[in-house]
């Protein structure tokens, strides 16, 4: 199934099995039940609206303001949160002027390459394999797979807000996830990256409680 289809804000593609006892009567299908969740989540910049901008290194404790989007109300941020792990992490000059390029290519429909890059910002020898090492986000449209790699660097994430030119924040891989503002993630920053690009969606994980519910009323 896709968690895009059940209103998380990202492309996430994945095998659910589900096993029941072969003693129960059941004349229905599971995931019939599951696909009466289906839902649409909102796009990036509705994901992000009251968020504020920050820039590579840099943190924020407080929301722009109150929250206007119905989505965002029903899932991630009641009216008691506070704004926390909304911190980026640094980059060097080299990556922040990559970021420019690939999001400027990006916004003109074209996905920029490793090996198109100019020569003098390429420090990976490798210029044949693995050449989508930077990729950024559409604010008009949902996200790519969140995945664990995101502990480790953020070129796979790159912001949609070319002001901010930097990679994803915690809080705000964690909304692109799912998790609610109220989820406070333990230990560093590289930690809570590693935990949210692991985890299944917890609105999926929500649909998927609910659908064995009926499955099994």
């Amino acid at each position: 199934i896709n968690t895009l289809d059940f209103g998380v804000s990202q492309k996430r593609e994945r095998v659910i099995i589900v096993g029941y006892r072969k003693d129960l009567t059941l004349n229905k299908s599971f995931f019939e039940c599951l696909y009466k969740y289906t839902e649409s989540g909102p796009n990036l910049k509705e994901l992000f609206d009251d968020l504020p901008s920050i820039k590579a290194g840099k943190s924020s404790k407080k929301y722009c303001y109150d929250n206007k989007s119905k989505f965002v109300k029903k899932y991630i941020r009641s009216k008691d949160d506070v704004l926390t792990q909304h911190i980026a992490r640094p980059h060097n000059e080299n990556d922040l002027r990559i970021y420019k390029l690939v999001l400027n290519a990006k916004k003109r429909g074209k996905i920029l390459r490793y090996n198109d890059i100019p020569i003098e910002l390429q420090t990976h020898s490798n210029t044949t394999s693995f050449l989508d090492r930077y990729k950024a986000l559409d604010y008009d449209s949902v996200s790519h797979t969140i995945v664990a790699h995101i502990s480790k660097d953020g070129h796979y994430y790159i912001h949609p807000d070319l002001r901010q030119n930097r990679s994803i924040s915690v809080r705000e891989a964690a909304r692109i996830q799912g998790f609610p503002d109220s989820f406070y993630f333990e230990s560093s920053r590289t930690t809570a990256f590693r935990q949210i690009g692991n985890a299944v969606p917890p609105i999926l994980s929500f649909k998927i409680a609910s659908a064995i519910l009926d499955f099994l009323e």
